[in-house]
């Protein structure tokens, strides 16, 4: 634009030249910006800021550039220490938050916030990773003039990696820091609130036999609509009652109500009892894999009670964590879980490590992964000079004992269980010829498990990879209850199919659950344990004749899973409740482990 046009517009504005229905809308809009800005100082209006950068930071402690970060910079705390400094409130203040982040590692960093030496954010968890507000609402407001703030990091904790065996699981390393941006100090709120909605539900009785019902209660606050999950389904009225219809299986009830000022949501649960239990006159082995340095040092701290590491069942014979988690189920195993390298990367087989579970009374069902090796040079002999070596050394051993080879194959997060699903008779010969190797030495001791993952949606047939029974001696599946806030699998729902897929391949095979576990969100973990072990098992899973637990707080996918009985006290107490005095989960002896030499684990009469 000229000169001359750009004088020429700006004369015509001073004129006096717009319309009517344009002044209008220019009154309008500036009305609307002012009541914004209004708004935005008139609700809790901030008062003071400090950025953590500007206080004085302990030992160890620096600044960090951030694009996240409100100046584009923050401070890192690696190790414990408190930051000082001082801020000037030009009038009172009403409430605070501290804008932080921190590094997961077995646990949250934990922070804390002073002012003028009351801690007023006390030991927090920071459990976000990245920016997030950790707030406080005062009760007495902070008058205005300068004060003296601190923040303190006190949750230091590294944890290192590890590999165990050729188990083919695996813990990723992990430091604990705390990340601090800007401590922000804010007024009173003078913005209109909305009310959050409330809700209640209840279940009555909360504990039925099956085929019995029960009757949901449920009232809100503030909501205009509310949605069923779990157990039921569906939109559901403000407030009512409701039948669950005959259950059969513990059952856990959501509602979720929702209204102008956010939604809140309560859960029930109902817990269901055999109708007629029928105890068995069998019996079954029953045990875990036992982790030590991820479990038991988390849960009881280093070093355990005898001055030594807590090491992974079976292998140092410090007894520690056996020890633990036997006193914690109130049994002695009847079977251990561990694993060792395939035969091409060591030919030694560990008969010591197997004599420490033998002189305990206990089974050894141990894992062995054929890892990247290719399933077809195995099929093809490559390697039958390392299984002729490996086989001796089993035979000369002698002592029965089971093998679980490449299991979970039907799935795709091992190498193997890749091949498998590109070309299932790879697997299927490999399998073959393993066996015919190790039986040729004479190794009649292995007891083969043939032990596959539940099935899910896009996994390889189980028909397609069984071997036949003249090459399995036992059956096998493993599965998780790997729940969610929404998303829940009783026993039966994870295992139910599966089982009857395994059973129309091979019926007269005893089956043993290879590796199983329950996470605590979404239901009752410990519902689900006695549920498992007092219901379905005895009653419904007639064919299972051993029972593995996987009691090891293993790092996957960012997240230590809470698989160990002793996640909670509520699921150590149901586990000990469900196995101690129950005959049908036999416990470890001598009679057990005394088999003739080089034959096969029978099942239990």
């Amino acid at each position: 634009m000229s000169k001359t046009k750009f004088v020429r517009k700006v004369s015509t504005f001073k004129r006096g030249s717009f319309s009517a229905p344009q002044l209008i809308i220019f009154v309008i809009a500036f009305a609307l910006i002012g009541y914004l800005i209004y708004r935005s100082f008139a609700a809790a209006p901030v008062v003071a800021t400090l950025e953590a950068e500007q206080m004085v930071l302990p030992s160890g402690a620096f600044t960090i550039s951030d694009s996240g970060a409100s100046s584009g910079k923050a401070v890192e705390f690696p190790q414990n220490g408190t930051a000082t400094g001082d801020v000037y409130l030009a009038s009172s203040v009403a409430s605070l938050n501290v804008i932080a982040r921190g590094d997961q590692c077995s646990g949250a960093p934990v922070m804390t916030f002073t002012v003028d030496g009351s801690n007023l954010i006390n030991n927090v968890a920071v459990s976000s990773s990245s920016w997030a507000p950790y707030s406080y609402t005062l009760g007495t407001a902070i008058g205005a003039g300068n004060h003296h703030i601190a923040v303190s990091f006190n949750n230091d904790y590294t944890q290192s990696g590890k590999t165990r065996g050729n188990s083919g699981k695996s813990s990723g390393g992990c430091s604990r820091n705390l990340y601090v941006d800007v401590s922000n100090f804010f007024g009173p709120d003078t913005a209109t609130v909305t009310p959050a909605p409330t809700v209640s539900l209840s279940a009555s009785p909360t504990s039925v036999t099956a085929g019995q019902s029960s009757t949901l209660t449920w009232a809100s606050s503030n909501a205009t609509s509310c949605s069923a999950t779990g157990a039921w389904s569906g939109s559901e009225s403000t407030s009512g009652s409701a039948s669950t219809g005959a259950l059969n299986q513990n059952s856990t009830y959501t509602l979720t109500c929702s209204g102008s000022g956010g939604s809140a949501s309560a859960t029930a649960t109902v817990s269901v009892t055999a109708s007629t239990p029928t105890p068995s006159a069998t019996s079954i082995y029953w045990g875990a894999l036992l982790d030590g340095n991820d479990t038991y040092a988390t849960y009881y701290g280093n070093p355990a009670p005898n001055g030594q590491s807590w090491q992974d069942g079976p292998w140092g014979n410090t007894g520690n964590t056996w020890d633990r988690f036997e006193s914690n189920a109130g049994k002695k195993m009847s079977i251990i879980h561990w694993g060792q390298p395939n035969p091409w990367n060591q030919t030694t087989f560990y008969g010591g490590t197997a004599d420490i579970a033998y002189n305990r009374g206990a089974i050894n069902m141990i894992d062995m992964s054929s890892g990247s090796t290719s399933l077809t040079d195995i099929a093809n002999g490559v390697y039958d000079s390392q299984i002729k070596t490996w086989a001796n050394n089993v035979k000369a051993w002698g002592k029965p004992f089971m093998l679980r080879w490449d299991w979970e194959m039907n799935g795709s997060w091992y190498d193997y269980g890749k091949q498998a699903a590109a070309n299932p008779s790879a697997y299927v010969n490999s399998w073959k010829h393993f066996h015919d190797v190790v039986a040729a030495q004479g190794a009649n001791n292995v007891t083969w498990v043939w032990c596959p993952n539940t099935e899910f949606s896009g996994s390889t047939s189980l028909s397609s990879l069984y071997p036949g029974d003249s090459y399995v001696d036992w059956t096998c599946v493993g599965g998780y209850n790997k729940s969610t806030s929404t998303y829940w699998l009783s026993f039966a729902q994870l295992f139910g199919q599966t089982y009857k897929d395994i059973l129309a391949l091979s019926p007269n095979k005893p089956m043993m659950i290879g590796e199983t576990g329950s996470r605590e969100v979404g239901g009752s973990k410990a519902a689900w344990i006695t549920d498992a072990f007092t219901t379905q098992l005895p009653q419904n899973f007639p064919k299972i004749k051993a029972v593995m637990w996987f009691n090891w707080r293993i790092y996957e996918n960012s997240v230590y899973e809470p698989w160990p009985i002793e996640s909670s006290s509520a699921a150590t107490a149901a586990f000990k409740s469900a196995i101690s005095g129950n005959s049908y989960y036999a416990p470890g002896s001598s009679s057990i482990v005394n088999l003739p030499a080089l034959t096969k684990v029978p099942p239990l009469q």
